[in-house]
């Protein structure tokens, strides 16, 4: 087998060793890892890994330092001393360990406690954005639900009775739109891709993008075959409008329309532009001459 196999991940290795690391008769070093995986699964690792699969392993059964922390932290109590208003922190140690052992036993409880366990805390490290994302990103693909930020915040207090912040409720839905759309990045990426598969699947179709030195693009134009010949049998009146684009990158969405023979909107050519100016203006008029021609009146 090839060494150092990017399968054997120290996660899958440490399953392997978790017994041994459980088993105090055996001193569980990276030597004797790598010569255990190399006996029994003839697999070569390197010492850093294997010292990772320990770590790894390690962590299953014992747990974080920062969660071994967080459960010593939580054995924290006050005690009222005779002084009214004085207070002392007590904590487990020593005296309370079962000999030979490393556990500890409760010698004592309170049954009485100054806070509800049915009360949840308002901001949840463990309820992260993408997680959240995850319960509502059938919502954001329902044309029926407006899903904005108070939307979110409603829905996770009455279903699961969580209380997150609004900047939570907005990351998770720009994290539910990446995983339904993915990044405004990935998509300009794709753009000339999608319009080469657009003439493809349309005959007659009419792009073009003007690239500027930096590889970027300001314009974008295209018509669909369908709207060229169609224009052909339409008034010959064309409007242009433009309407915000919204997304991480802004810009304005231009649109040409006329009226077919039945007094119906009938849509020409749409264009991106980084803003209303001249010059997008005269750019965007000569592609669509070029698309449609011209015609008399």
């Amino acid at each position: 087998m090839k060494v150092d196999q990017r399968h054997a991940t120290s996660k899958l290795i440490s399953g392997y060793i978790i017994d041994n690391l459980r088993d105090q008769r055996f001193e569980v070093t990276p030597a004797f890892v790598m010569a255990e995986m190399q006996k029994l699964h003839g697999i070569d690792i390197g010492y850093h890994k294997a010292w990772r699969d320990i770590q790894c392993a390690s962590t299953l059964i014992r747990g974080t330092p920062e969660e071994n922390y967080d459960l010593l932290s939580s054995y924290l109590y006050m005690m009222k001393s005779k002084n009214l208003g004085t207070y002392t922190n007590i904590k487990i140690d020593d005296n309370n360990r079962i000999k030979d052992s490393t556990l500890f036993k409760i010698v004592k409880i309170e049954k009485n406690h100054d806070c509800s366990v049915n009360t949840m805390k308002a901001d949840q490290r463990h309820a992260t954005s993408k997680l959240i994302s995850g319960y509502i990103i059938d919502n954001l693909r329902d044309p029926r639900f407006e899903v904005t930020p108070a939307f979110v915040m409603a829905e996770m207090q009455k279903l699961h009775g969580l209380d997150i912040g609004y900047h939570k409720a907005w990351r998770a839905i720009q994290c539910a739109s990446t995983l339904i759309r993915g990044t405004p990045e990935e998509n300009y990426d794709l753009l000339s891709s999608y319009l080469y598969m657009m003439k493809s699947k349309n005959l007659g179709t009419y792009t073009n993008i003007k690239i500027d030195d930096n590889n970027r693009f300001p314009y974008m134009f295209y018509a669909y075959g369908s709207s060229i010949t169609g224009w052909n049998y339409c008034r010959p009146v064309i409007v242009v409008d433009t309407n915000f684009l919204k997304s991480k990158f802004r810009g304005v969405l231009m649109i040409s329309a006329s009226n077919d023979a039945n007094n119906q909107n009938f849509p020409l050519a749409f264009g991106i532009a980084e803003s209303e100016n001249n010059n997008s203006y005269e750019w965007y008029f000569s592609e669509h001459c070029n698309a449609i021609g011209s015609r008399e009146n």
